[in-house]
């Protein structure tokens, strides 16, 4: 059955045609590798509801021919194993056709209740064995006839495991209200507890289903029995929304304004596919027993036949000209710099025809279109005046290309000369007489630098010889990310609850706040401007998916790039004359493409650095203090600066609930997930006074924290190991749990330890002060956050802690 809010969807007649970005020709594509045009110049419960929101229009494209691509792909094989259900069952897809767009066509997800379903798909696997010609060669077509074989076997809706598969995906963060993951599930028959699976993906089938839809542009999920079609997401969607009109027109079947109302609904694989910008619906069969067959056999051969209008609509008042972006033909010219040279670019920006940016807490250089690595530039032994780089989060250039102003982890501000090759350090305490920062984002423009205080809530500027001042007030915690021109500034911020994400223009000189837009953003990550005289200012969006450019004086979209190609995500861009700079991982692209120019392929970096893509192996973990979340507060995170040790957070703080009921010597800390203890310091004495001063002089000394110093400063700890290079460490621990000793086996969600402040200074003066755990996740030599930039820490920690 549905699983899902209720769709935001008026099925009218009539409704005016709004293009999308038309697709033309592309060289090749076993995913999707789609031509564009040229740019134009310029805490969550169990809901007892099922919240209905307002109608809104549904969107529509005009649908632009394209023709028959020049070049055959290589195509995939025609039948693939994608995974295995609990009790070792394949799930089987079936390919048909070989073009850039990926459909597919899942079936009984529910097990044997919806039986029909599967039958439904065994039909349309043998009609498309008939006639392979009734796939266009723009699409390849996949079959997954069975999504829940163990289901289907043992005749019921659930897996062998009792879980609703259904009800497993991840959608807590695809900004709709009431349907977030939750362990207990309701069906016609009621509630069913821990149906919804130990944590999101918790099953083999739905891991199968993740990592094989991912790469798909279309998915459509049969069940029974509604009689009905229902959109993935809460309708803010073009593509999933244009693919239900679609099947609803085509099939006959009703389009729902108000949605699924029936019961709650959680977890749905549709909304998770909606959030990763897929376009994705179900239909719901009229009955258990029929198959329906010609009536959806019109509805896929209609999503075939308009595959790109799906793919490509947009809402009605979605503003300004779009571009579908790929990799080959006229989309654009790509650079393949091999896996692990920048794995996770930060801040880009090209000065003097070099393309700067971070990437591993180090400053790196390279000149766009030549197949050369990038450089890592860094002063001698890694000392600015003395000071050591320790890891760069973000970077500006000067307007007058004289200088790049860099922001360590720690606090520090650097200004690196290219011309020279000289750097020097910024004393930030003396600019701004203040303390307890946290600097994540800075920008300038030719008359002032200014930073993102993330800690404080506050936008500083600074003129060269003149004391730092504040000049914007922004909700604490809540900035992400700067631009500048000279005449305003431009912040950008994360939502919180029951609040969008904004880009808010303000007075660079006064603070004087002007236009705000929040309308049509999902999840931005980064913000940059055209340093040209009013050129646009662009913004990072949908999972790394899409760039808009918004004109600097109103906010208006102009542009809109999407990114088609499903294994192609980006980290930023920058104008280059006539053309687009976009940087990704390992990769590099000019749009429009290069005529004549192809890029290049450089081979793999044998250099051992922290990929994102390591993240994955980090699911269902759980909190360890029940009922605290993720602090609000980005201080308390990971990257955060620590100034009294000169060093930066490797984890995060928990110390109170979301009532505001504080944590005690004696709140219990949990096994965040199943483990070995490789650490419990029953022996641990607390420092001294005079030690922890001797530390402390030390860190100042040197300007770090040594490891061995850091170590003494997280007090009593335990460590578990969780397998796959994962180990979580709970420190400042007032005692262990007794019978927790180092080679012994632990349970998720059994007491390990107790909260308390050993190690910390406070400790030593005041007993009662600073009690909190201090929690980290670490993947081999790193920890999570590292490398990343603060509003990406934060989404990763939510995803893969269930709070």
């Amino acid at each position: 059955m549905k699983s899902r809010l209720p769709l935001i969807v008026v099925l009218l007649a009539g409704l005016v045609a709004l293009a999308g970005c038309p697709a033309s020709s592309a060289t090749s594509a076993t995913m999707a590798t789609v031509a564009a045009p040229s740019p134009t110049s310029s805490p969550t419960a169990t809901p007892t509801v099922v919240p209905t929101r307002p109608p809104t229009a549904t969107p529509t494209s005009s649908p632009t021919p394209s023709p028959t691509p020049t070049v055959t792909p290589t195509p995939r094989p025609a039948h693939l194993t994608i995974g295995y259900s609990v009790e070792g069952r394949p799930i089987d897809a079936y390919r048909f056709g070989s073009g850039r767009y990926q459909v597919a066509l899942v079936g009984d997800i529910h097990g044997g209740p919806e039986a029909n379903t599967h039958d439904l798909l065994l039909e349309l696997q043998a009609y498309f064995e008939a006639h392979p010609e009734d796939v266009p060669p723009t699409v390849t077509l996949w079959l997954i006839p069975v999504a829940n074989p163990d289901g289907l076997a043992l005749e019921r809706r659930f897996n062998a495991r009792g879980v609703d598969l259904n009800r497993n995906a991840d959608t807590d963060l695809d900004g709709c209200a009431g349907n977030d993951w939750q362990s207990d599930t309701f069906t016609s028959d009621g509630k069913h507890d821990g149906a919804g699976g130990a944590y999101p993906f918790s099953e083999p089938e739905t891991r199968a289903l993740r990592d094989f839809l991912r790469r798909a542009h279309v998915v459509v999920s049969y069940h029974s029995y509604a009689g009905a079609v229902f959109a993935g997401g809460c309708g803010t969607h073009g593509p999933t929304l244009r693919l239900a009109q679609i099947l609803a027109q085509a099939t006959g079947y009703d389009l729902p304004a108000e949605g699924w109302t029936a019961y709650p609904t959680t977890g749905g694989l549709a909304d998770y596919l909606t959030d990763l910008s897929v376009a994705a619906a179900e239909i719901e069969l009229t009955d258990r027993k029929h198959t329906e067959f010609e009536r959806n056999l019109r509805g896929v051969l209609a999503v075939l036949t308009d595959v790109e209008d799906i793919v490509t609509a947009r809402l009605p008042d979605a503003g300004g000209q779009a571009h579908c972006l790929g990799l080959d033909g006229e989309a654009w010219t790509a650079s393949y710099y091999g896996s692990g040279t920048f794995p996770h670019p930060l801040s880009p920006v090209v000065m003097d025809g070099t393309l700067y940016f971070v990437d591993g807490g180090q400053l790196k250089a390279l000149i766009p279109g030549v197949a050369q690595s990038p450089r890592t530039i860094a002063p001698p032994a890694g000392k600015v005046d003395g000071t050591p780089i320790q890891e760069l989060l973000d970077l500006a250039a000067l307007p007058d290309g004289s200088a790049l102003i860099l922001l360590d982890r720690d606090g520090e501000v650097y200004r690196y000369a290219p011309g020279t090759d000289r750097w020097t350090q910024e004393d930030w305490t003396a600019l701004a007489r203040t303390g307890g920062y946290y600097l994540t984002a800075v920008a300038a423009d030719r008359r002032a630098i200014y930073f993102l205080d993330t800690n404080s809530g506050r936008i500083w500027r600074y003129v060269p010889d003149e004391e730092a001042r504040a000049i914007v007030e922004i909700p604490r915690s809540r900035g992400i990310d700067l631009a500048a021109d000279g005449r305003n500034l431009y912040v950008l911020w994360r939502e919180m609850v029951n609040e969008r994400p904004a880009i808010v223009q303000f007075d660079a000189t006064t603070g004087e706040q002007g236009w705000i837009v929040k309308k049509g953003l999902d999840y931005p990550t980064a913000l940059w401007l055209d340093p040209r005289p009013g050129g646009p200012l662009y913004v990072l969006d949908s999972n790394d998916r899409r760039v808009l450019a918004l004109a600097r004086d109103t906010g208006d979209v102009l542009d809109e790039y999407l990114v088609l190609d499903r294994e192609v995500t980006l980290r930023g861009g920058w104008p280059l004359d006539d053309r687009l700079l976009f940087v990704a991982p390992n990769a590099l692209y000019l749009y429009p493409a290069v005529e004549g120019t192809p890029g290049f392929t450089l081979p793999d970096s044998a250099v051992n650095t922290f990929d994102p893509a390591d993240l994955e192996y980090l699911r269902g973990f759980i909190s360890p203090i029940a009922g605290i979340v993720l602090p609000e507060r980005e201080n308390s995170l990971p990257g955060a600066p620590r100034h009294y040790r000169h060093g930066d957070h490797q984890g995060f703080d928990l110390s109170a609930w979301p009532d505001g009921t504080q944590v005690t010597i004696s709140t219990e800390v949990r096994a965040v997930r199943d483990g070995v203890v490789i650490r419990a310091d029953w022996d641990y004495e607390n420092p001294s006074k005079s030690q922890m001063d001797e530390w402390l002089a030390k860190c100042r000394q040197l300007g770090y924290t040594p490891e061995e110093i850091l170590d003494h400063l997280r007090g009593r700890q335990v460590w578990l190991d969780h397998g796959n290079g994962i180990v979580t460490r709970y420190a400042h621990l007032s005692a262990i749990a007794e019978g927790v000793e180092a080679g012994q086996e632990v349970q998720q969600g059994q007491v390990i330890g107790y909260v308390g402040n050993s190690g910390t200074p406070e400790s030593l003066y005041n007993p009662d002060a600073e009690i909190h755990l201090h929690f980290e996740i670490r993947i081999g030599e790193h920890y999570l956050g590292q490398y990343l930039s603060p509003v990406e820490t934060r989404r990763w920690l939510n995803r893969v802690i269930r709070w």
